[in-house]
């Protein structure tokens, strides 16, 4: 009976995926999410590899939208820093807007699903609770490529001597709940 539900959540995510990845024209790998990172890492590993066509600097998304980035690759599994992650900067776009930021994660360690922090690049930028943000995109789409939904502004605020605006942002992902992702 577990195995059966087991099966039905990842078919679930698997047609989110495809239905994400059609939209947009993505070619996708899928693969399945078969570690977590230690104690103190912000990542996850992926059960495909080289060896079906993962490369390094490549986005990991699922059927809800951006999950991270491929570290590194071994010929059947891959290393992906998740967005949350601290040391992760992603280019966004205001889907209403236009407006282009930088977005970076808050987590240290697999501690759920953490906000991420933005900031947006124009000083005359105007930014509200409940936006939509999606990937700015990479030079050759690595390691993001462009439209992948990221979550929305949760709070906003301007920090001391800062010209821009600062937005609390949720994500899309459930990052405690991925299995399939591409």
């Amino acid at each position: 009976l577990a195995g059966s539900q087991v099966a039905g959540q990842d078919a679930a995510q698997l047609a989110g995926l495809l239905h994400l990845s059609i939209r947009n024209g993505y070619r996708v790998v899928a693969a399945t999410v078969i570690a977590a990172g230690g104690g103190y890492s912000d990542t996850v590993t992926i059960g495909a590899g080289s060896g079906a066509g993962i490369a390094a600097n490549e986005t990991v998304l699922n059927g809800d939208g951006l999950v991270g980035m491929v570290l590194s690759v071994t010929r059947s599994t891959a290393t992906v820093q998740l967005a949350t992650n601290a040391g992760t900067t992603v280019g966004i776009k205001m889907a209403g807007s236009g407006q282009i930021g930088a977005l970076t994660g808050t987590a240290g360690s697999m501690t759920g699903t953490a906000p991420l922090t933005l900031t947006l690049f124009s000083a005359t930028a105007t930014l509200k609770p409940g936006e939509q943000l999606v990937t700015f995109g990479s030079v050759g789409g690595r390691p993001y490529v462009p439209g992948v939904p990221i979550g929305k502004v949760t709070a906003v605020t301007t920090r001391p001597g800062s010209l821009t605006p600062t937005g609390i942002v949720a994500p899309s992902v459930d990052f405690t709940g991925l299995g399939v992702v591409g």
